[in-house]
């Protein structure tokens, strides 16, 4: 059976609702995400609070395209000669991240909001071990 199309969230009132509800904690992270069990893709919606930041990092192996959903910060890379790169972000950018590419964040005054969406991971398989001799 085909599952129909619906509208998960609102990106907008996430965000209202988040400041209007006055809970901008210190501690970021994930504030929404894609939850049906039958998919192929994941997403979240980080918030990262004013003066935050996630240490660059090798990303996984799957492309992930990001969108700056509300507020500023600049994204932590590193160009095709290794050298360290800052890539600044603000409201309304796409981005994408190469699977494998060093990617890190640092927020600015306002912190930074931004949507993921990449492949689904595959899940952890119990498998068995290996044969015994």
């Amino acid at each position: 059976m085909t599952e129909t199309p619906e509208v998960l969230t609102n990106a907008q009132k996430l965000m209202d609702d988040r400041e209007a509800a006055n809970v901008a904690s210190p501690q970021g992270g994930a504030v929404w995400n894609l939850d049906r069990p039958a998919r192929d893709l994941d997403s979240n919606v980080i918030v990262l609070p004013p003066g935050d930041a996630i240490a660059p990092h090798t990303g996984p192996e799957l492309d992930v395209l990001i969108t700056v959903l509300r507020g500023a910060g600049v994204l932590l890379t590193h160009n095709d000669d290794g050298d360290a790169t800052e890539i600044p972000l603000v409201e309304g950018d796409i981005v994408w991240l190469p699977k494998r590419s060093t990617r890190g964040f640092q927020t600015g005054k306002q912190g930074l909001c931004y949507l993921t969406v990449h492949q689904r991971k595959p899940g952890l398989r119990i498998m068995s071990g290996p044969p015994s001799s």
